[in-house]
């Protein structure tokens, strides 16, 4: 993980900023009858070090049984990437 952040060699860790974009909802279906407005994330190179950071914490907590692959059925699987695929958000209003 390190390396992913750039603390290699004793180094601190540099940030991962994140660019912020547009309103949505969590229920797409029916945007009238939403509870949830969220503000999504730019997926650049940023998203995909939060993704692959996201991964290996998974990946960390199946290895020393946290959590189950039974627990994290209802996160999708990408088989292209091998990764989980999360869904980063900022919540803007829950009613």
């Amino acid at each position: 993980m390190e390396d992913l952040l750039g603390a290699t060699g004793g180094q601190d860790p540099s940030p991962v900023e994140l660019t912020f974009q547009g309103l949505k909802t969590m229920q797409n279906n029916n945007a009238a009858k939403s509870r949830v407005l969220y503000i999504d994330i730019k997926h650049d190179e940023n998203y995909r070090i939060l993704e692959k950071i996201a991964d290996m914490i998974i990946q960390k907590f199946l290895e020393k049984g946290i959590t189950t692959e039974k627990e994290l059925s209802h996160v999708h699987f990408n088989q292209r990437t091998q990764m989980y695929d999360v869904k980063f958000h900022l919540t803007a209003l829950r009613s």
